[in-house]
């Protein structure tokens, strides 16, 4: 710039020429400012959407991962549901036949001879077994959910 003003105030133009000159060096050294300014600006954008871009992958690989788990936890989920409803309906079936019971056995007054308790008895025992069994069931299908259901997250 100073050897640019040198040339202009050795060289016989008017004062006009060399004031346009120099303001023309002036506005140069601005725009190089701005146009750096803007060029800086761009750069920071460009790892802003690098770093965004990172995160965003990273989020899909986790929503991926977490799709994949509930792939295989819907089946198993399905299966608790399914027994805990088949335990409902037999408590509920149980109950029904208990008040049945009950009502022949008020009806009765006088008790059960030897061979209808035996009978009754060994009714109550197998249901009571089967709950039992479908109750293990549930246990059992609650004990593999809880097992595959830890959320495992995995940074990459």
């Amino acid at each position: 710039m100073v050897a640019r003003f040198k040339q202009l105030k050795h060289e016989p133009k008017s004062f006009a020429a060399a004031e346009g000159d120099f303001i023309g060096v002036i506005m140069d050294g601005y725009t190089y400012n701005l146009a750096e300014k803007k060029y800086n600006e761009m750069l920071e954008l460009e790892k802003t959407h690098i770093r965004e871009k990172t995160d965003l992958r990273r989020y899909i690989t986790m929503v991926r991962d977490l799709l994949l788990h509930m792939e295989t936890l819907v089946p198993q989920m399905a299966k608790a549901l399914e027994a805990a409803e088949e335990l409902q309906e037999l408590f509920k079936t149980q109950a029904d036949n208990f008040d049945k019971l009950r009502l022949k056995l008020a009806d009765i007054q006088e008790g059960v001879d030897a061979q209808g308790l035996k009978w009754r008895k060994a009714w109550i025992t197998t249901n009571i077994d089967k709950s039992v069994q479908k109750l293990e069931e549930i246990k059992q299908a609650a004990v593999a959910f809880d097992r595959t259901a830890k959320v495992k997250v995995v940074e990459g």
